[in-house]
């Protein structure tokens, strides 16, 4: 009957990406859950989830692009590999069921941010 479920984690640590990427899944199976609220802003969860949808590697490098310039603890290769697993996972799902990510951070990219709008325009 919950309608949140927070998970935290280490920084630093990769770990925790086999965990949230198991339990969201199990989350997912058993309650329906379908929106991962993510430490992201917005633009990054747009890209994100148009890299869900169409597996352009691009995007997701888009989303890396600042987290690797600034040495982000985001920027490492667990992270990386557990968006392109749960890509995977979702190809083997029904649309209704579909994971899909909420960016709730502040902007983190204004480039990007900037790309999306010429984008969305």
């Amino acid at each position: 009957q919950n309608q949140l479920f927070l998970l935290g984690e280490s920084h630093g640590v990769a770990r925790p990406q086999v965990l949230d990427l198991a339990l969201f899944q199990h989350l997912n199976e058993r309650a329906g859950v379908r929106h991962y609220v993510a430490e992201v802003d917005p633009a990054k969860a747009y890209y994100l989830n148009r890299y869900l949808e169409t597996g352009q590697d691009s995007l997701l490098a888009r989303v890396f692009r600042s987290w690797v310039a600034e040495n982000a603890q985001w920027a490492n290769r667990e992270f990386y590999q557990k968006i392109q697993s749960v890509r995977a996972w979702n190809a083997t799902l029904p649309a209704r069921r579909k994971m899909r990510f909420i960016g709730i951070d502040a902007v983190q990219d204004a480039p990007l941010v900037a790309t999306q709008l010429t984008e969305l325009t």
